[in-house]
């Protein structure tokens, strides 16, 4: 005798996975030939470094010998001025030559630049677009993660909406390798918030793609192309195990080989890396994996029965006093040691990195509007309110404790830079864990009866429409400046191939197609047979 019983997860059809897929591909596809070349943060010395990689050339150079057409228009003319506008930037002639390109990409790891250097030996197409269909199409990383969240917890959709920021999505235009490391970081807390979960009459929940290869994928796109990338990627495993409850060796099982060599690999190649490296903040990456010992460690300790609420509360003093003193003697190795000055400015510039991460995009001179921080703001409250209505309590306290330790690593890891030029932390390098703060609000509720509500849809739609606002406020600056016109039909320059008005149709187009894929109605749960 058979039956039907349900499980929590909705039904997910090939024409659903590439119908999200398509959507995302053209929003990365609108950022790419929205931002002119050049206009990402050191987009000309990724491509110099990238086309020098795919060369053989692996050295940590300032110049590379390579063929002029590696060259993009100059953005030196606009950059750091957002009135001035990109049409002053004149289009470099390719004549075949072999020039000295300078680059500042030298300490970057190759892996990423690699990638991005592959396609630039195709015919056709300049290098840069080349490079850049690489930040688009890993993107696609985005996507699937949209697939798995709307299959197992729709309301997490809305969560990944959140953390993708502007900041994050222009940069999946650019030649750069955080566009690789955000996009890893998108897939590694889907896989690792969204587990798959036993069935009782197939095993395990069958909802594409798996846990297990989002995770394993993602996790190698976060460590490989960025010093920082290991990290994140042991920071967000540690608070993702905790939230769903589950140790090291639960996680781990379950993966299959390749899936285990996709993360033990990476891990290897960045530790070894940074091991050689004559680079300080390189070299943290080396001590990286001791933060997830040490916190399943800690967890045994706290599991064991014996333990009382005073002993528990005193090790953990204990415990916070012990990493804060390691901090202060990690910090206390920087070049002139400790600085009192430079400690209080890199706190307070804490608002300003966030502000960053959100919607300052190019060269740190595409300001969207400030009504746009500010809203996005006010939809992660209600992405608070709606978790603390639900009394996921549990879920609220880790998603303060992860912004806490955003906020937390970038001073550590600018004071120990050391940098004698002044302050260089950029908001966009703590996205890879900003993108986990609302996912971790989202990604509990998990049952199909807790699709999206009003309060969640609100949050998503707000999401999708300052998105919109900050692609309107980037052509605008890119096209006329920031006191040019308002008029998008006047924001056209030469050094881009595709009129901005009809890629801001497209942009609001594939918006509106998303938020209909993520948000519309309901699918019906997914049935087994048993």
């Amino acid at each position: 005798m058979s039956s039907h019983e349900p499980t929590d997860d909705a039904r997910q059809s090939a024409p659903d996975v590439l119908r999200i897929l398509a959507a995302v591909g053209v929003l990365a596809l609108c950022w790419l030939l929205l931002m002119p070349p050049g206009s990402g943060p050191d987009e000309a010395g990724h491509l110099v470094r990238a086309g020098a990689v795919v060369r053989g050339d692996l050295g940590d150079e300032n110049f590379y010998a390579l063929p002029d057409r590696y060259r993009v228009a100059e953005p030196g003319c606009y950059a750091f001025q957002p009135t001035v506008s990109a049409e002053c930037s004149a289009v470099p002639v390719h004549t075949g030559a072999t020039l000295d390109l300078a680059t500042n990409a030298g300490p970057y790891p190759v892996w990423g630049h690699a990638l991005f250097g592959a396609p630039t030996l195709l015919p056709g197409l300049d290098p840069i677009w080349w490079a850049r269909l690489v930040g688009a199409a890993a993107a696609a990383l985005v996507g699937l993660s949209f697939v798995r969240a709307t299959g197992v917890a729709p309301a997490a959709a809305v969560g990944l909406l959140m953390g993708i920021t502007p900041m994050a999505w222009s940069t999946f235009g650019t030649v750069n390798p955080s566009s690789i490391v955000i996009a890893g970081a998108v897939a590694l807390w889907t896989g690792l918030l969204l587990p798959d979960r036993p069935d009782r009459a197939i095993g395990v929940t069958a909802t594409f793609p798996s846990a297990g290869w989002l995770t394993a994928v993602g996790w190698a796109a976060l460590v490989l192309p960025r010093r920082d990338g290991l990290v994140w990627a042991c920071i967000t495993l540690v608070i993702a195990l905790v939230a769903t409850r589950r140790t090291f060796v639960e996680w781990w099982r379950p993966l299959t080989r390749v899936q285990q060599v996709l993360i033990v690999a990476p891990t290897v190649v960045t530790m070894l890396w940074g091991a050689l490296s004559d680079s300080r903040s390189t070299q943290f990456v080396v001590i990286a994996p001791v933060f997830v010992l040490v916190a399943e460690g800690w967890r045994w300790w706290w599991r064991r029965p014996a333990q009382t609420p005073a002993t528990r509360f005193g090790a953990s003093v204990a415990l916070g006093a012990l990493g804060a003193l390691a901090a202060f003697g990690l910090i206390g190795t920087r070049p002139g040691g400790w600085n009192t000055t430079l400690a209080i400015d890199i706190v307070m510039q804490t608002d300003d990195n966030l502000v960053e991460a959100i919607g300052v995009l190019g060269w740190l001179d595409t300001v969207v509007p400030a009504v746009v921080v500010d809203l996005w703001l006010v939809a992660f409250g209600m992405l608070v309110a709606a978790a603390l209505a639900r009394r996921r309590y549990s879920a609220v306290i880790w998603a303060v404790t992860l912004a806490a330790t955003i906020v937390v690593t970038s001073w550590v890891l600018e004071l120990v830079q050391g940098n004698p030029s002044g302050l260089y932390w950029q908001g966009r390098y703590s996205i890879p864990l900003l993108v986990g703060v609302p996912l971790l609000l989202t990604s509990g509720m998990r049952r199909a009866r807790e699709y999206p509500d009003l309060t969640l849809r609100v949050v998503g739609l707000l999401a999708l429409v300052l998105l919109n606002v900050a692609a309107w406020s980037a052509a605008r600056r890119f096209g006329v400046g920031t006191s040019g016109s308002y008029l998008p039909t006047r924001w056209d320059t030469t050094i881009q191939p595709v009129a901005p008005v009809i890629l801001l149709t497209a942009h609001a187009a594939a918006t509106a197609w998303l938020a209909h894929l993520l948000m519309g109605v309901p699918r019906s749960p997914r049935t087994v047979e048993r």
